[in-house]
Parts: C-alpha cells; structure tokens; sequence
C-alpha cells in the first residue's frame, strides 16, 4: 500500500491501518497470560479538554492472539489491527502497548498515534474488562426538514454560498458562478469560468469576486455578472485529483477572496497567497508558503491571517504582505482562521484545534482530536468555539477560554463543512461515504447551540457516481432561510424553523 495514501486518506485512519497491516502482520506468541486477557476492553483516554472511550477485543485465533479495536463515538467496532504479542503480562499491538494487573482486571499503557502519521502524540490508556456490546439504543425522534426551493445546476455542488443585498452567489462544478434570488432561487444571472468554482464568492461594492479550478481570480458585476478583469493565480497548475485516487492528498477546496480596503486578498494552488488591486485585477504583492493555499484568508486591523499546507499558519501585514509570524501546528491546514477578539482558532490535520494570540502567534491551547482532521472552519462567538471533524463525525462546541469541550453532537458522516451560528441554533453539514456512514442520517443539521440536541435534519437528494455524497458546502443564513449546495448539484434553500 501507498504510505502517503494510508496516513492522508480521510477514511477512518484505524481502517486504513487494517488494510495496510494484512500484508505485513507479526506472529504472535501467548504466554501462560493469554486466557485472562482474551475478550473485550475498554477505557476512556483523555487528553486536556476532550476524552474518547475505546477499547480493543483479543481473541484466539490457531494459536495466534488476534487484536481488534472499537470506538462507538467513531462508529467503529471490530476493526482488525493484527496480532498481539504477550510475555510476563506485558501485552504489545501495534497501538497499544500496556501490562496485565496481577488481578487480571485491567491492563495500563500507551496508544501510540504514530501508525496513524502523528508520530510525536502517545497517550496513557487504562482498559478495564468491557460487557457485552450493549444493544442500540433507539434513534431519538427528529424532525426531517422541507426544502423552501432548490435549484439545479449542471455538477457537483462543492463551494460554500455568500448573501448579499437579497442576493445568493455560488459556484458549482459545471465552471459557473450563478446569481440567485435568495427569496424564490429565481436566476439572475450566471458567469462562466473555464473549470469549476469551488471557492465561496465575496461580494463588495460592484464586484464579485471567486476563483476557479481554471487558476483565475474572477472579478465581475454584481448587478449583471459582466466580466471587470481576471487575474492568473496559477492554480491550474496543481489541480484538483479525484477523492480517492492513489496519488490523491484529498485536495478538495479552493481558497475563497476577501476584501481589504482596494484589494481582494487570495490563496492558491501555487504556494502562494496574492494581494490584487481591486480596481484593475493588477498583483500589488504575493507571499510564498511552502505549498498549497488552500485556507481563505481573513483580515483584520490589517493583518491577514491564513493556512497553508505546508502545516503552517501565518499572518502578513495586509498592504504589504511582511511576515508577523508564522506558526506550526505539524500539520495540514485547510481550514480557514476564525478570528475574536484576541484570539485566532484554526484547526488542521495535525488532528489538533489551536487557540493562538492573535498579535503574537503564541498558543493558548489546544483540543485533541485524537487522529482525526479537522478540516471544518470554526464559527466563534462570545464564550463558545463551533467546529466540526471528518473522522470523529462529531460538532464540537469548544469552551472560547480554556478549550474544554462543552458538548458534541454526533453526525452522520464527515463534517468539512464549517457551521453556522444563527441565534440560539448551529447549522453545519455532512458528507457521507456509502459504505461507511448510514443512509438515515442527516446531509445538514440543526443543532441547539447551548445543548447539542437536534433540532432538525436535512436529505439531499444524494445522486450521482461520486462516493461522497451530502453536504461539503458551508451553510448561509438570512430571511429565515439555510443556504447551502450539495454533491447532488443542486442548491437549497431550507426555513430555519
């Protein structure tokens, strides 16, 4: 197997280990230890701010002790990790490496995350003896929610909608930007790109600004979408593959432009984050990273914050595009910064959300996801951080001081979408792999922003011949309405009550 496949892939990163170790498992060789440790463990593994409980099951096999592992927060349960070696009570796997109480009760050690690519995070795990797995419970009652209107364009829906003045742009994989009426999804008008529009449009003054899969920042009119100027950010050069190829880094966003003063600030495929006059589309600077920008930038006081995959975060003075500092979160980031206060919050592949001072780059704290990406943006409010997973299928809602969780709501699938807070009440949506993730659950929820309970889900339509279906599109909210696209290319529009 791919190395570089088995530690980027977004299916669950326990499975990816189980695919590469049938074709290099150890031989194991029990000791006199091996009937008291055989059946099921469980433990809760903790780290500041946020804990998981998981366990691991040890059965005999031909003479050979076979090691399995399950977390029910992570809808996994079984899931080979090979053979389990035991001498004098000490137990090894290739996670977990621990030692049998005397009394055969629990086994206390280490879950190593450094198959999963986190090389440097190892956690003390304490497994006691785990029942029988306890029947599921019943699905609580949910309210499945009514589109107000859609409307189809002609590929997947992949980038995140922006209103403006009672009007809805965004992009879709068929290469247009459309314009929509945001009360009825009547057309506007519609532009076309060479390739398709992934990044979330920003609308200022008479432009409307978005890039495309083509490597061009587009700047057209508001009012009929004629084109003002374009600009080459070189982004064809590193184009999107296909989620799943072999040589995929599951590279699936484009940057999204934001305004400053006369300029429209954006990354790009090419390493670099670019600075273009507004008026003529005419690069005023450009600041080179060590690869892909694929993060949206965000301005403020004149700095502009953003991520880069070259497992950076970093912020530039904004008219000129001088380095204030950079910080390292080891780590992919293809999230966007969200900004309060003096706090930035972003997350990253690492699998860790950072708390950094805004002004210095200095880490506040941090929450564990514990292998798991985050590629979700997170939304910030007063005393609460809201961000999803993909992995850990969960929305976090995150203490803003100290990054202890307050509480998580499970989801049906991989939540790269970046929630919206609109009231008392978190919108954020969910992709889901076929033969993962299960066809009843929600594409975009609902959820109380103070409790976590659902209030409401969401179907798509869900065709097409990608894998992937549901919602990867950031929600919008305004007129009582959710804005968001889907994989089954369309755009929806949904009453919030």
């Amino acid at each position: 197997m791919n190395r570089r496949r088995l530690l980027l892939s977004p299916y669950p990163v326990w499975l990816a280990l189980f695919f590469a170790l049938t074709c290099c498992t150890a031989s194991a060789a029990p000791g006199d230890a091996s009937q008291a440790v055989l059946g099921r463990w469980q433990g809760r593994m903790a780290d500041p701010g946020n804990s998981v409980t998981v366990g691991l099951e040890f059965k005999k096999s031909e003479g050979d002790i076979q090691a399995f592992f399950f977390c029910e927060e992570w809808d996994l349960d079984s899931i080979p990790i090979g053979n389990a070696t035991l001498k004098d009570n000490e137990i090894q796997t290739v996670l977990f490496t621990g030692t049998l109480a005397g009394n055969s009760e629990s086994i206390s050690g280490t879950l190593d995350f450094g198959p999963m690519g986190v090389p440097d995070l190892k956690l003390p795990l304490v497994l006691s003896k785990a029942g029988a797995v306890p029947s599921a419970a019943p699905a609580a009652a949910s309210r499945l929610a009514t589109a107000r209107w859609t409307f189809p364009t002609g590929g997947e829906v992949w980038g995140s909608p922006s209103l403006s003045d009672g009007v809805l742009y965004i992009g879709s994989e068929d290469g247009f930007l459309y314009a929509l009426d945001a009360k009825t999804g009547g057309l506007k008008w519609r532009f076309q790109a060479a390739k398709g529009v992934r990044s979330r449009p920003a609308a200022g003054g008479q432009l409307v600004c978005f890039l495309s899969d083509d490597g061009f920042l587009y700047a057209v009119e508001r009012s009929s979408g004629k084109l003002r100027w374009k600009f080459d950010t070189h982004t064809a050069l590193v184009p999107h593959s296909a989620l799943g190829d072999s040589d995929s880094r599951w590279d699936y966003l484009q940057s999204s432009p934001t305004f400053d003063g006369n300029l429209v600030i954006v990354g790009s495929g090419n390493s670099n984050l670019y600075a273009v006059d507004v008026t003529n589309g005419h690069e005023k600077w450009h600041y080179t990273t060590g690869d892909c920008v694929r993060s949206s930038p965000v301005v403020r006081n004149g700095t502009v914050y953003f991520g880069s995959w070259d497992n950076s975060v970093y912020a530039l003075d904004s008219q000129t595009g001088a380095e204030k500092w950079k910080f390292d979160t080891k780590g992919i980031v293809q999230a966007t910064p969200a900004v309060l206060g003096n706090t930035l919050i972003i997350g990253s592949r690492y699998p860790y959300v950072f708390a950094l001072d805004k002004a210095t780059g200095v880490e506040k704290w941090r929450f564990n996801y514990f292998g798991s990406w985050v590629e979700s943006s997170a939304a910030v409010t007063a005393d609460t951080v809201y961000v999803g997973s993909s992995d850990y299928l969960h929305l976090f809602a995150i203490d803003l001081t100290n990054g202890k969780r307050k509480w998580a709501f499970k989801t049906s699938g991989y939540s790269w979408s970046s929630p919206a807070v609109e009231g008392d009440v978190v919108y954020i949506g969910t992709a889901r792999a076929s033969k993962r993730h299960p066809k009843d659950g929600g594409d975009v929820y609902a959820v109380d922003a103070k409790t976590g309970r659902e209030v409401w889900r969401f179907q798509t339509d869900r065709q097409g011949p990608s894998f992937l279906k549901g919602v990867v599109s950031s929600p919008a909210v305004g007129n009582g309405l959710v804005y968001f696209g889907a994989l089954d290319g369309k755009v929806y529009a949904v009453p919030t009550k």
